[in-house]
């Protein structure tokens, strides 16, 4: 899968997990050793797939997103992105770094 498909498959994994609060289709597209940052944030960084997950459970995101400007480089994909509720206020950058198959790296941020 590449890391367009990837990026796609996240947004609307993480959209659907909005609607239902169950996260767990999303949490299939990363890898055991996945890392997701936050730039920019108090939120910092999370290594793991374990320590992904747990985030997601303590801190859910609340706001659907969509994504814009995308850019595909090799296994690398990245997008401005919106909170759904004001897409045409950009909150900044996704950056996905894939292994071909999951989620190697994801940083969110400016």
């Amino acid at each position: 899968m590449s890391a367009a498909e990837l990026l796609a498959w996240y947004i609307a994994l993480h959209n659907l997990g909005i609607e239902t609060y169950d996260f767990a289709p999303l949490f299939a597209l990363f890898a055991d050793d996945a890392i997701f940052e936050f730039k920019d944030t108090s939120m910092g960084s999370f290594q793991g797939k374990n320590a992904i997950i747990n985030a997601f459970t303590i801190r859910p995101p609340s706001a659907s997103i969509i994504v814009s400007d995308i850019e595909e480089s090799g296994q690398t994909v990245r997008a401005a992105y919106a909170d759904s509720t004001d897409p045409f206020v950009k909150l900044g950058t996704i950056h996905l770094e894939s292994n071909g198959e999951k989620i190697r790296r994801i940083m969110v941020g400016n």
